[in-house]
């Protein structure tokens, strides 16, 4: 268990024990999953629908989301609660324009850029990839680096990996080696604070680790990437075909490829570009354009071609 997660559990069971009105002491909590179960027993529900009043008390986002640890503790100990309610707060998020974003970027400490760049680049959260993964997981693929990431990891219980450009990791392995750590932020809440208030102090805008996962969702369903393929970087199910996580073969080398040609060009912070329609990224490789340039070639000399034939037709005609 991560210390976020422990940290939340704890404070979710010690604020339902104070609705219940319970004492909190070392058996606590013990004792009110060897007491529910026995209810349960007997169909009677009191802690379930005492739960469900809890998360229903101003602040109910906050009360929601520690009830989701309550349920977690309870059901861990064999006890599951009966009571569903809201844990998911989604809304959408107000787009920071390229000009802006580079602003904030310029801005910031090179060790805040860094930060940054490790977020916009990885498409995962940035618990995982700055604080758990270790660097000893990361592996070194051309011009790219994949973080290999485990299923415990990760929120999603996914295992899966994410690419940066490797000149970023470069610096995050030396700012590491550098401070004695083999993670390359363990302090980057702090960091992302810091981050939060130069943009909102300076800019007048909210920017947020989980802003740019957004972006980097946002930029990728706006190429012809593969879904399942950023799906994948960033941690999620596989979503697309039959049993698509099942069924879909790993291939790192291919993996690496799309992210080269229909991402990572549009992923930079310091030097963005629009990717309002990159609907053909395939057009930026060389081999591609020169196939371009050769149809667009074909196409002209078949017109000239046609134009030959009419002239000639016309000649001949008045030749006889």
């Amino acid at each position: 268990m991560c210390h976020s997660t422990r940290t939340h559990s704890i404070n979710g069971i010690r604020c339902f024990l104070q609705h219940l009105n319970r004492p909190i002491t070392g058996t606590a909590v013990s004792e009110l999953i060897n007491e529910t179960r026995e209810r349960h027993r007997h169909d009677d529900f009191t802690t379930d629908n005492a739960l469900l009043e809890f998360v229903a008390k101003p602040p109910v986002i906050t009360n929601c989301q520690y009830g989701a640890y309550v349920k977690g503790i309870f059901k861990a100990n064999r006890t599951p609660l009966q009571a569903s309610f809201n844990t998911s707060w989604t809304h959408s998020t107000k787009k920071i324009s390229v000009g802006i974003l580079q602003a904030i970027y310029r801005a910031a400490t090179e060790e805040q850029r860094d930060v940054m760049d490790l977020q916009a680049y990885a498409g995962e959260r940035i618990t995982c990839i700055a604080s758990l993964v270790t660097i000893n997981q990361w592996e070194d693929a051309g011009d790219y680096v994949l973080m290999h990431v485990q299923a415990r990891q990760t929120k999603a219980r996914n295992a899966h990996i994410c690419i940066i450009p490797k000149a970023l990791a470069e610096r995050i392995r030396e700012r590491a080696r550098a401070a004695g750590r083999n993670r390359p932020f363990p302090n980057h809440d702090s960091i992302w604070r810091e981050i939060t208030k130069l943009a909102l102090a300076k800019f007048g805008v909210r920017l947020t680790s989980h802003y740019l996962r957004k972006r980097f969702h946002t930029i990728a369903g706006k190429t012809t990437m593969p879904v399942n393929s950023w799906d994948y970087l960033m941690g999620d199910k596989q979503s697309l075909g039959h049993n698509a996580r099942t069924y879909t073969l790993e291939d790192f080398a291919e993996l690496i490829n799309e992210y080269d040609r229909f991402l990572a060009p549009y992923l930079s912070i310091g030097e963005a570009k629009e990717a309002d329609a990159p609907k053909d990224p395939m057009r930026s490789s060389a081999k591609t354009d020169e196939i371009e340039a050769l149809r667009k070639e074909n196409a002209e000399l078949k017109t000239q071609l046609i134009e030959n034939n009419r002239l000639m037709q016309k000649l001949l005609a008045k030749l006889g």
